[in-house]
């Protein structure tokens, strides 16, 4: 789990990295009507992992009444993978469907680590048996353990950093 943990840490802060040379300005600047900038995008991480860690939070207070995972989740988890990766645009629940436009790049980026920080100290301490078990509900891919909930995070960053550098590069192009 550490290093799951570790490498989807090292992947955010090189999002931040490679967005850290880009004026704020144009990081704030959505490329159209309904559309996020790139800023909001990966607000909506910081909103959604939020979200993951109080539902952990609860879920792990009753943690011996929660069943192990198994095949089934694991294939929700694959079915959810292939979802990300098709190029169709997916509608975000409407809980992080609008996430807030008036943060910097900064700002966004002290929201995220507390948030990742807070939800290592969710899992940090869990025994091997309890990481394993269905402790995350997602909305459309239903019940995962502490593993696989971290390889949904990793999906849903890239998903979503990947959206960003995008968003940048159709504002470049139309200046």
């Amino acid at each position: 789990m550490e290093l799951r943990f570790k490498a989807i840490e090292a992947e955010r802060k090189q999002i931040f990295e490679n967005l850290k040379v880009v004026p704020d300005g144009l990081l704030m600047q959505a490329p159209g009507a309904n559309r996020w900038s790139a800023v909001q995008a990966l607000q909506h991480l910081v909103v959604a992992e939020r979200g993951t860690n109080l539902y952990l939070e609860k879920k792990i207070l009753g943690k011996d009444q929660v069943k192990k995972s198994g095949i089934g989740n694991a294939l929700r988890l694959l079915i959810g993978r292939l979802a990300f990766i098709v190029p169709l645009k997916l509608k975000a629940p409407k809980v992080v469907a609008n996430p807030p436009a008036n943060f910097t790049l900064a700002d966004t980026e002290q929201q995220w680590e507390k948030v990742r920080n807070d939800f290592y100290s969710l899992i940090k301490d869990l025994k091997e048996e309890d990481l394993k078990k269905e402790l995350f509900k997602h909305p459309v891919m239903g019940r995962l353990d502490i593993y696989q909930t971290i390889d949904f995070i990793q999906i849903h960053m890239n998903r979503h950093a990947e959206q960003a550098y995008r968003t940048l590069e159709e504002l470049r192009k139309n200046t």
